[in-house]
């Protein structure tokens, strides 16, 4: 989509509301593509694992916390 918008781009009019928008359609579509470089390069990998690790005690934790509920229901 870039390929084809920068080069229709025009600044010979002066800053008019086409030029910004386009500018600023221009920095969100890179934005998105610097999202999706960032995840594909696996940046962030070891936040991810230690997430992961938390997601799994907090689970461990509270089917721990239940099954002693049930127990005392018993």
């Amino acid at each position: 989509m870039l390929v084809i918008v920068l080069p229709t781009l025009s600044f010979k009019a002066g800053w008019t509301p086409a030029v910004w928008f386009g500018i600023v359609w221009c920095a969100f579509a890179l934005l998105i593509i610097a999202a999706h470089l960032h995840r594909l390069l696996g940046v962030d990998e070891e936040t991810e694992q230690e997430l992961k690790r938390i997601k799994r005690e907090k689970m461990r934790r509270w089917e721990e916390r239940l099954s002693r509920k049930t127990v005392r229901m018993k």
